[in-house]
């Protein structure tokens, strides 16, 4: 049955990118990564939004043109989550006209994701999610890397906050630096000179904003959106360059033309305020990198 079920999945995702294929060739979208990135990740779908539709047509395109081109050792999973979100889409923007569809669950239970946990070391562990559940939770992954790589390439150690009004004026608390706060930094003109990333930051924005859907809720994303967003981000986490040079745990891309207590310096003035002051501590020992190596040699401290 389930060779069945796969071969006619198989046939309707066919017909889907033909109909795919022919509405690309009549609205001809040509966003650039920045502009794509900005719609599918951080607009909310209507029927009525033509922009936003066209957006979408142009990462559904190109993700099944990678699909039929490159395979993949996944090829099921991926197909049952793309059936799922192309009739999903289709039925909000009647965008393609697809006859029938596939349906299943639109989010992951909290219980899935226990289950999830438990079978990483049970055997015969359930997990009732109606699709398949490591490609739907790619966000999550995309999420935490995001996260870690930056905080790793300026070494971030530990970071406290000290109020300086209200009832707590004096004491002094842990600061829950979070990625969006550094992202905020690195994008600000007065601050992007600490990296020079091999992708646009705002992109990193979008996507980590669009991510933050699946951790908070549990609802999933359309298909291609995920791999939409494992395409963009792979500069970030490339493990080879032009010039030759490659390593295991890819680059860290921090600037060489300052100290590191510069930055440090500069993100204490960024995260504080008139109600509290932020100390973030980095840390750098024998000026490497926590991972991989730096794409800019780095001479000073």
């Amino acid at each position: 049955m389930s060779d069945i079920v796969a071969l006619l999945r198989m046939n309707f995702m066919l017909g889907v990118k033909e109909k795919v294929d022919a509405k690309y060739e009549e609205i001809k979208p040509s966003f650039t990564n920045a502009e794509l990135s900005k719609l599918i990740y951080k607009r909310q779908l209507t029927s009525s939004d033509e922009e936003l539709k066209a957006a979408h047509i142009q990462s559904i395109k190109r993700q099944l043109d990678k699909i039929y081109s490159q395979g993949s050792p996944n090829l099921d999973g991926i197909f049952l989550e793309f059936s799922k979100s192309i009739t999903l889409f289709d039925e909000l923007t009647k965008a393609l006209q697809i006859e029938g569809g596939t349906y299943g669950d639109n989010f992951i239970a909290s219980r899935d994701f226990y289950l999830s946990a438990v079978r990483s070391f049970a055997a015969y562990v359930p997990i009732f999610y109606q699709g398949d559940m490591e490609f739907a939770c790619i966000p999550l992954k995309l999420r935490l890397a995001i996260e870690v790589y930056f905080k790793n390439m300026i070494g971030y150690i530990a970071s406290t906050q000290e109020f300086l009004s209200g009832k707590k004026i004096g004491n002094v608390a842990p600061y829950p630096l979070s990625i969006a706060d550094l992202l905020r930094f690195f994008s600000d003109m007065r601050y992007s000179k600490y990296c020079k990333l091999p992708i646009d930051i705002d992109i990193l924005k979008n996507i980590n904003f669009w991510s933050n859907n699946l951790v908070h809720t549990g609802v999933i994303s359309f298909a291609w959106q995920n791999l939409e967003a494992v395409e963009l981000l792979e500069p970030l986490f490339r493990a080879a360059h032009e010039d030759g040079r490659s390593h295991l745990k890819g680059f860290n891309y921090l600037s060489a033309g300052f100290a590191l207590s510069d930055l440090e310096k500069d993100l204490n003035e960024f995260l504080s305020n008139k109600s509290r002051k932020v100390s973030v501590k980095l840390s750098l020992p024998l000026n490497k990198p926590i991972e991989g190596e730096f794409y800019y040699p780095r001479k000073g401290g």
